[in-house]
Parts: C-alpha cells; sequence; structure tokens
C-alpha cells in the first residue's frame, strides 16, 4: 500500500477530500441527529451548495490551497506532486495537456468533484424539494419550534401543493393542541 499512498494522485485526492469533507461533516451529523429539522438543513446545504459553487468559479485558488497541502503532506515521503504521464494515445483515462501540475489537477481531478459534490447536493436537497420539507413541520415535536405564523404558512404551502381539502381552519386548532402537550 505505500507505493501506492506515495503517488501524487492519491495525496492530491486525499488532499481534497479532507478540505470537503470537513465542510459536509457538520450537514452529516445535521442530517443523523435524532432532533432532526431537514427545513434547517435544506437551507444549511444551500449555503454550502452556493459557497461550492463559489469555488468552482475560483478553481484556480483551490487548487493552489490543495496543492500546498498535498506538498505539505508529500514533502516527507519525498515525493514531488506532478501530472501524470502524457501518452500519445490513452484509452483508460483522460489524456489533459497541462502545462504546470496546477492546470493538471485542476482540470483532472478539483473541478470534477466540485461539479459532482455540486450535482449531489442538488439533486437531493434543491429547492423544489422544500414543500416535500415542510412536511416535517407537521410533525408534533416540530410544532413547538415554529410559531403560528410559520405553521400556517407550511399549511398553505402544504394544501396547495397536495391538493389537502379542508385543512385550513383545522390547522390553528391542530398547532394550539399540541402545543398544550
Amino acid at each position: 500500500m505505500h507505493p501506492a499512498a506515495c503517488k501524487s494522485s492519491f495525496i492530491v485526492s486525499v488532499s481534497l477530500i479532507t478540505k470537503y469533507s470537513a465542510i459536509l461533516e457538520p450537514v452529516a451529523n445535521i442530517l443523523q441527529m435524532k432532533t432532526l429539522d431537514i427545513v434547517t438543513a435544506n437551507e444549511h446545504i444551500q449555503t454550502i451548495v452556493e459557497m461550492l459553487s463559489d469555488h468552482r468559479k475560483n478553481a484556480e485558488n483551490v487548487t493552489a490551497e490543495i496543492l500546498k497541502e498535498a506538498c505539505n503532506i508529500a514533502k516527507p515521503l519525498n515525493v514531488d506532486i506532478s501530472v501524470a504521464r502524457i501518452d500519445g494515445q490513452q484509452k483508460h483515462r483522460n489524456n489533459l495537456s497541462a502545462e504546470n501540475p496546477g492546470d493538471f489537477w485542476k482540470r483532472s481531478l478539483i473541478i470534477p468533484y466540485l461539479d459532482s459534490i455540486i450535482g449531489s447536493l442538488q439533486v437531493r436537497f434543491f429547492t423544489d424539494k422544500s414543500p416535500a420539507f415542510l412536511l416535517t413541520h407537521f410533525h408534533p415535536d416540530n410544532m413547538k419550534h415554529v410559531s403560528l405564523e410559520e405553521w400556517k404558512k407550511s399549511t398553505s404551502s402544504c394544501e396547495s401543493i397536495y391538493n389537502l381539502k379542508g385543512i385550513k381552519g383545522k390547522d390553528e386548532l391542530w398547532f394550539k393542541m399540541w402545543n398544550k402537550v
């Protein structure tokens, strides 16, 4: 395993994954909590997607940061962070031309990784799914943490989205009943 761990691709990948795992860890913890608030988690994820999109737009800065960290890891191992071998005809991986290691790693690893994370988060937590998350407000325990105004807004949205007839009028009674408990 030592030879594999001493390759540039492994070291740069570990540096990249370490950086973004630290950003995603709080969300993973929120989603595993007993008192899960999916609406708040969704808002947090939207903020992370915006931040990742900014990182994607400024990929040069992110690449420099990742390569600096990778070099710090590689130095004690006597490994130079270099580009993969460029071949005349490539069949099994991208054959990216790059003038320096930064351009190579940005094009081959960092931008695709950021695109993958952004895409995955948007598919699972995009604002189109927000109305479904409002259903969590119907849980009696969650009713205690929202105001009557927020509760009515949630029930109104759910009524229109899910075609629930007759929920208005009962929503305030339901809210007051569960807030007494």
